[in-house]
């Protein structure tokens, strides 16, 4: 009796072995698994590496300030603040040196700020002073925000002074795309040569 209850003790202990074998290898694997997916949330991407669908789902707000006294004039210097927010399910980063208020490739404000800015998904923040001492008079005719170069605009500059300020959206206004796109004119003087080559 007694050998017969040791045996079937050995029989069943012997069929959990591999049971517990399984689950302790499903269970590493499933750790293993969450640790890649981990590792993956914590990698971040910079800005101008993702895709354009990436940073389509990514919304850029700026606003310029006066510098001193609050009076809005084209003379007087702007400070300009910005808000990111990442729509995307990556974490992404900037180098925050990186982003210029451009004009023209001969005209551009450099950012006042240095270091990393990461933002995780669904994250926003506000970076107070990216730009300093910017002269009004990049508010009131064409000109953007970009990061790195005009390859990647973030939006226009156009009356980022106004009390809203100005968005990502704003790059697909046709009346600020026309203004930071103008027709080109005919040069009168060369018109008015032509025409004295025609009297001849």
């Amino acid at each position: 009796m007694i050998s017969i209850g040791a045996a079937v003790m050995l029989v069943l202990t012997g069929c959990t072995k591999p049971t517990a074998n399984s689950q302790q290898l499903t269970s590493q694997s499933s750790q293993t698994s969450q640790a890649a997916a981990s590792r993956e949330s914590k990698q971040a991407y910079y800005y101008d590496s993702l895709a354009a669908a990436d940073r389509k789902k990514i919304a850029f707000a700026f606003k310029a300030n006066e510098d001193s006294t609050g009076h809005q004039e084209v003379g007087v210097p702007y400070n300009v603040n910005m808000a990111v927010r990442n729509m995307t399910d990556k974490t992404i980063k900037f180098d925050q040196r990186d982003f210029l208020v451009y004009l023209d490739s001969h005209h551009k404000s450099n950012s006042a700020r240095s270091g990393e800015l990461v933002l995780k998904p669904g994250e926003t923040t506000t970076v107070h002073n990216l730009f300093k001492g910017v002269g009004g008079q990049s508010f009131v005719g064409g000109g953007m925000f970009v990061y790195l170069n005009s390859q990647l605009p973030l939006a226009y500059t156009y009356q980022a002074f106004m009390r809203d300020g100005v968005t990502s959206a704003n790059l697909k206004d046709q009346k600020v795309i026309d203004i930071n796109n103008p027709q080109p004119q005919e040069d009168e003087t060369s018109s008015a040569a032509s025409d004295s080559d025609d009297d001849d």
